[in-house]
């Protein structure tokens, strides 16, 4: 949102945030006029700096997730001047109401003078503005600047487009149909598989106008909104707010929950439950209608530890062959199994470190900078757990969660396809037979056995109750987060 002399101009990500949260929206106008706001936003961003160290300040918003979608884009941009486009640039202008308007009136001008490639192009129609990655010339469909007129070509990491980059495309195309007085032919995504995903503006058009309409409405008469958890709060700026302020939901909410649905909150709060501990006392009788008996009975076993001293409790009764119970005895030749793989290095992805350590902690990985790289860590590990198979024993490959099979799933298919075998082949059979027989999930019986009091059966969760905490590690070098691991990497 920009604040002019006398209205406010709205971009595609506050359309798309308005659709994921009224509140999120509402604060967001209340800011443009509002110093308190302005200043706790401001005190925000003091203190993340002050929590980095000084040579990591500077890259702290320059995640790996952005740094790959800058080396996509210009990817993309290399592709159009190897096709003998002649690309224009549009300078990125300072967030203001001179600055857009001028960048905007450069890219009209370009448009008007036949350019063949923008990048970065600025478009407004007040009260909406946007910056498109790419306008495309398309020869032979005419606008009011002669017989071509352009399309929306746009760059995401995404292995599919999602709604959210429909709109905001759609957005960007609705704009540039006013400016050039012609729609545009289509909307394109260039997916970070390399794929083109081209959608008709005609289709997304309606949609985006009614959301248009009703987001205006909203702002014309802004009504007033409470502070609710959805899914877009992990990314909002005014998280921490609508937690902590005296309308948040605080720390008590059943929002904090484990596995406790947002459906299910508002059930529990229409008939008077709405805080851990009042779950946690909460007898058979108060059960609402619309949740189940069991479903009720974990939810509040769950919020009985959390709410408790105790850092874990075990559930009983549990089952035999899915709890703590299913974890096979230890054995001398058991391993302990991990990948660390980049979902932007390569398409689908990358798992560049393939390691295991054994009971004598004896480290052992292989590192895989490429794809061939990759395969051949993938049956070097295979081989390995081959040749240890062949000597018998009872022995076992520890992992955590579904990652590690589904990696290894996808690398043996692939083998298979090349050689030959569209369905399953012997790399696939062989994989599965040691699936089967040798590896155990220990994620599926930490969820199946006991519940935390943190809620959470995440590993950096777990591994806390066996003495382990990342935090203290990290301050030695260690990696805290699976993120840190990409930007170590």
């Amino acid at each position: 949102m920009i604040q002019t002399d006398l209205s406010v101009w709205y971009s595609a990500t506050d359309l798309l945030n308005w659709m994921g949260c009224l509140h999120r929206t509402s604060l967001d106008a209340q800011a443009l006029s509002d110093k308190t706001l302005r200043d706790w936003l401001a005190q925000q961003r003091r203190t993340a700096r002050l929590l980095l160290p000084d040579s990591e300040e500077q890259t702290h918003f320059d995640t790996p997730a952005k740094a790959r979608g800058d080396e996509h884009e210009r990817a993309m941009l290399a592709g159009l001047k190897a096709e003998g486009r002649v690309i224009t640039e549009i300078t990125r202008p300072d967030f203001s109401r001179p600055g857009i308007t001028a960048a905007a009136e450069q890219t009209r001008i370009e448009m008007e003078q036949g350019a063949d490639v923008i990048f970065q192009a600025a478009l407004l129609d007040a009260p909406w503005f946007g910056f498109a990655d790419f306008l495309v010339r398309i020869d032979c469909v005419p606008s009011k600047f002669g017989d071509y007129c352009y399309e929306v070509r746009d760059t995401k990491l995404a292995r599919h487009a999602s709604a959210s980059a429909l709109i905001q495309m759609a957005h960007y195309g609705a704009i540039l149909e006013t400016v050039q007085g012609a729609s545009p032919p289509r909307l394109l995504i260039w997916l970070g598989t390399g794929e083109q995903f081209p959608w008709p503006y005609s289709d997304a058009a309606p949609y985006l106008l009614v959301a248009r309409e009703r987001f205006l409405a909203f702002h014309a008469a802004r009504p007033v909104t409470q502070p609710d958890p959805v899914t877009a709060c992990a990314s909002c700026r005014w998280e921490q707010r609508c937690e902590a302020g005296d309308n948040g939901w605080g720390p008590t909410d059943l929002i904090h929950i484990h596995r406790l649905t947002r459906r299910q909150r508002r059930i529990l709060k229409d008939d008077g439950i709405a805080t851990v501990g009042g779950l946690a006392s909460s007898s058979d009788a108060q059960r609402p209608t619309g949740i189940a008996f069991e479903t009720f009975a974990r939810l509040r076993e769950q919020a009985a530890v959390q709410s408790g001293t105790e850092p874990f409790r075990l559930i009983r009764p549990q089952p035999a062959t899915a709890g703590i119970a299913s974890i096979p005895a230890p054995d001398p030749g058991d391993l302990y199994f991990d990948l660390e793989g980049d979902p932007f290095a390569a398409i689908p992805t990358l798992d560049y470190l393939w390691a295991y350590c054994d009971t004598n902690d004896v480290y052992t990985c292989r590192w895989a900078h490429t794809q061939k790289a990759e395969r051949e860590a993938f049956e070097w590990f295979v081989d390995e757990l081959r040749a240890k198979d062949a000597n018998g024993g009872d022995w076992h490959v520890y992992h955590y969660n579904t990652y590690e099979l589904t990696s290894m799933r996808r690398i043996a298919a692939a083998i298979d396809q090349e050689q030959g075998h569209p369905d399953a082949g012997p790399r696939s059979i062989e994989l599965e037979h040691l699936i089967a027989t040798r590896f155990v999930d220990l994620y599926r019986a930490i969820e199946n056995g006991l519940r935390t009091q943190h809620g959470s059966t995440s590993l950096k969760i777990v591994e806390q109750l066996a003495g382990y905490d990342r935090a203290t590690g990290a301050a030695t070098g260690a990696v805290a987060k699976a993120d840190d691991s990409i930007v170590a990497y």
